[in-house]
């Protein structure tokens, strides 16, 4: 076995080798492409002109009408100050924010999606979205306002 094949059946095992936040990133992302929700990706492994502090990740379910902000933090990993006020913006704003890899992410789910069921008991149909859709989209005037 190389030494390649070796890495990567111990890391899809989990033994003994470091994770890194892109290996945690990359399971939340299949994890929730998996579950049909719209994955965002802003983490990039450069300097960039991108808002200071903003997470790695926004996720979006549209049959549920559910969206959040989302950085991956591998086990022991720290905030940055610039992240830590870009969540105190969000979750003032009354956006949620989850921090944490896939355990937080599940938890976030479910607790997300259940609040959603509770809104909407018979889900988020298409009329509601369409609902939601022509609030945003101008209207055409219809024949008795010409």
């Amino acid at each position: 076995m190389t030494r390649q094949a070796m890495t990567t059946a111990a890391r899809g095992a989990g033994v003994g080798l470091r994770v890194t936040e892109k290996d945690i990133e990359r399971r939340c992302d299949s994890l929730m492409s998996q579950l049909c929700w719209n994955v965002v990706r802003f983490s990039q492994p450069r300097h960039t002109m991108q808002s200071s502090g903003i997470p790695d990740r926004k996720y979006y379910n549209v049959a549920s009408g559910v969206t959040f902000w989302f950085e991956c933090k591998k086990p022991g990993g720290k905030q940055s100050n610039a992240q830590k006020q870009f969540q105190q913006m969000c979750e003032a704003c009354g956006e949620t924010y989850v921090l944490g890899g896939v355990d937080e992410l599940l938890s976030a789910i479910k607790s997300l999606t259940s609040e959603a069921n509770e809104d909407y008991p018979h889900g988020r149909n298409a009329i509601g979205i369409r609902r939601d859709i022509m609030r945003i989209t101008p209207s055409t005037p219809n024949q008795s306002e010409q």
